[in-house]
């Protein structure tokens, strides 16, 4: 039996991962540093901080998973990220303007990298605050074959 809660809690999950795609819909067909491009390029760090936490909700909220630390997640990611992200605009290097980059992606030139060596130990702690929401979230979903797709990719 489909569009049971689950199936809609799993179709809001796509839609707030697959909106990041727009994002860069956006930036590829405005390759300029205008306006819009300026934008969606100071918007897209905030969007993806807080994707975990909205993921955590929605599975919470609607019940969608089996996980316990749903509220723990949403509670932490706005406490450590609000004033994260404040730091981040203050001090990043990264221009507000994403165009491609030499290898013909989108360049993001993030200031941050798991695996980078320059990372200080608060660093590497915020950016396990946001990866281990976001596979704990999308690992602990009720729908197991989708839930493994996500994590996976």
């Amino acid at each position: 039996m489909r569009n049971n809660k689950i199936d809609r809690a799993v179709a809001l999950i796509l839609f707030i991962i697959g909106f990041m795609q727009f994002f860069e819909y956006i930036l590829w067909i405005n390759q300029e540093c205008n306006l819009t491009n300026k934008i969606v390029s100071a918007i897209i760090p905030v969007y993806l901080y807080f994707q975990p936490a909205a993921l955590a909700l929605v599975a919470w909220q609607m019940k969608a998973g089996w996980g316990t630390l749903y509220p723990f997640i949403v509670g932490l990611s706005i406490l450590i990220g609000i004033p994260h992200l404040i730091n981040y605009y203050k001090t990043s290097s990264r221009k507000l303007c994403i165009k491609k980059g030499e290898c013909n992606h989108l360049d993001w030139k993030l200031d941050n990298n798991l695996f980078d060596k320059r990372n200080t130990p608060f660093t590497f702690i915020l950016l396990l605050c946001y990866y281990f929401p976001l596979f704990y979230t999308v690992g602990t979903l009720k729908n197991t074959t989708l839930s493994a797709i996500f994590v996976v990719l």
